[in-house]
């Protein structure tokens, strides 16, 4: 399980419950900052803006961004086509999420980007999310700046936005990670992927990844006549909602006896392991939050990313970096 991968300190508590896991056992994890650097929903949605295959020129897709001037304001950029109005016209996507985020909280945020595929069908996902993570693994991690739209036409969302956004470049999976779940694999557990990027994206990181997935589910878009539409299916793979997306995708009202995550939309599912949870910690401030909401029940591994290069969020700016 590349154990000398892991700290000293961890080895021993990996190895006590991979002996102790018997067959029928149910693992959890999420996947982006857990068992890849960096976010493949992320990714896969920056590159849809910027490569222009979520196209903001298209009636149904300026649709769905809620808010007026912004709308106008990122239609007039799209109309330019540039390389420069791209960028601009993502950073200022990122900038909506948040204030969605802040005005109506993780149920509406998290399952609106995707709702920005509308036209497109699965299959045109699906090569596109291939074509895009094949990318991803081939170059170094890093970073550029996305400007924001101005400040002045952000009043009606009550949100003011950073000047500009980070988009990290580079998603590579974990491998002491996926060998360890490999590991429990290999003894009889389901290992399931329950992820709050689009489930095509997470599909085919999982496939490229070599994880031995039992099942996996991300937020699911809606298909009707082959076209995709803005809506989410429920259950939302976010916060207290990864858990009925877990019974969904295993098919079981157990709960995990291992989870990992890495973030507090991971939390109930880590509190609801029985015996062991994991953490991947990226060094960040709030990651005490994360842990201050961990309840006292299951053994708790705290590990550092393995990886030299900062997990960049969506939504982080350059002053978090300062």
């Amino acid at each position: 399980m590349c154990a000398s991968s892991w700290h000293p300190e961890n080895r021993g508590i990996l190895e006590k419950h991979l002996s102790a896991t018997r067959r029928g056992d149910v693992v959890a994890v999420d996947w982006d900052g857990t068992c890849v650097h960096n976010d493949v929903g992320a990714a896969r949605f920056y590159h849809a803006i910027i490569r222009g295959f979520i196209d903001f020129r298209r009636p149904e897709v300026i649709a769905q961004v809620p808010f007026t001037r912004i709308a106008q304001y990122i239609h007039s950029l799209a109309m330019r086509d540039t390389a420069a109005a791209r960028l601009e016209i993502l950073g200022t996507i990122v900038g909506v999420y948040f204030a969605l985020y802040r005005k109506h909280g993780p149920q509406t945020a998290f399952p609106w980007p995707p709702r920005l595929y509308v036209g497109k069908t699965s299959c045109e996902l699906e090569e596109f999310s291939r074509s895009v993570l094949a990318e991803e693994a081939s170059i170094p991690f890093g970073c550029c700046e996305a400007p924001s739209a101005p400040r002045s036409l952000w009043e009606e969302t009550g949100f003011s936005p950073a000047p500009a956004y980070l988009l990290a470049a580079g998603v590579r999976p974990y491998a002491p990670v996926i060998d360890l779940l490999n590991a429990f694999a290999d003894r009889g557990a389901g290992v399931f992927v329950v992820s709050a990027s689009e489930e095509t994206a997470v599909r085919v990181s999982v496939e490229t990844s070599g994880l031995k997935a039992a099942g996996i589910i991300g937020q699911r878009l809606v298909v009707d006549g082959g076209l995709i539409r803005p809506e989410v299916l429920r259950p939302l793979t976010v916060m207290d909602g990864k858990l009925a997306a877990l019974a969904l995708v295993s098919r079981s009202d157990a709960l995990p006896s291992v989870a990992a995550g890495d973030t507090s939309n991971d939390v109930p599912l880590l509190n609801a392991a029985s015996r062991l949870r994991i953490l991947i910690d990226h060094g960040k401030a709030w990651f005490a939050d994360v842990l201050s909401k961990l309840n006292g029940g299951a053994e708790t591994v705290i590990q550092e990313q393995f990886a030299s290069a900062p997990n960049v969020y969506m939504g982080e700016s350059p002053a978090d970096y300062a």
